[in-house]
Formats: structure tokens, sequence, C-alpha cells
């Protein structure tokens, strides 16, 4: 069940989750639950009218596409960004692995930016997007 109204539990989520975490009121964030637990969120950042960075975790392996979805439609139909930019963990396959199948690419490293290490930005354009694009 798609969740937007908790701004607030879905951004302690993500950063409880290694996502990283917003400061209280500088961000959107949109979540998934199930059985009444949090299993999924995505919280957007630093919006600056066509860009923002995004924070994502999951609790599983496998992210809800329904989240992905309506996540992907908020930013590039509703707030209409012309890009999105994920910065993860070197050592976090799955997120690398996440944001490349949704056509995101690698743009730079940071390194020693992370708790474990480097950090890796990802770079998602509208057109690229393989969810958004069909």
């Amino acid at each position: 069940m798609l969740i937007w109204d908790r701004p607030e539990i879905i951004n302690t989520y993500v950063g409880d989750n290694g996502g990283g975490y917003c400061a209280p009121g500088t961000f959107s964030a949109l979540g998934w639950a199930r059985d009444g637990e949090i299993v999924a969120g995505l919280v957007f950042y630093d919006c600056n009218g066509s860009h923002c960075l995004v924070n994502i975790a999951i609790t599983g392996k496998r992210f809800p596409p329904g989240l992905l979805k309506a996540g992907l439609f908020y930013v590039f139909s509703q707030i209409k960004l012309k890009r999105l930019t994920f910065l993860i963990e070197e050592v976090n396959l799955p997120s690398q692995n996440l944001v490349t199948r949704l056509g995101a690419i690698p743009e730079a490293t940071l390194r020693d930016a992370g708790k474990t290490g480097n950090m890796l930005i990802y770079a998602l354009f509208p057109e690229d997007c393989t969810i958004w694009s069909r």
C-alpha cells in the first residue's frame, strides 16, 4: 500500500535502513507498507525546480513496483523535474542494480564520502527511465 501522508516516518525508515536522513520539513517522501509496516521508501530532497536528490531504502529483495511508478510520476509528471540524482554507497550493490535497471547512469565517484568508503553518483533522466518512458 502506498503511503504519502507520513513523510517523517518514511524519512526515519529510509535513514534507519541506510538511505540517509533528511532534516525535518526539507523533503517529500513516499513509502510502501505491507501488513502495517513500512517496507520501502523514497525521500526527495534539495529540489531546485529541475533536479533533486533521492534517498532510497527497502526491507527485503524487491522494491515495490507501485512505489517506483508513483515516485517517478511524482517527480517527472507532477513537479516536472529534468533529473534525479542518487548518492549510493559503493558497497551497496542492490541499490546500484535498482537504479541501473531504472535507466540511471553513473556520473562520478566521491572518494571516502560514505560511511564505508566511496559514494557513487547516479543520474536518472525521464527519457532514459525504463519505467517512465514506456
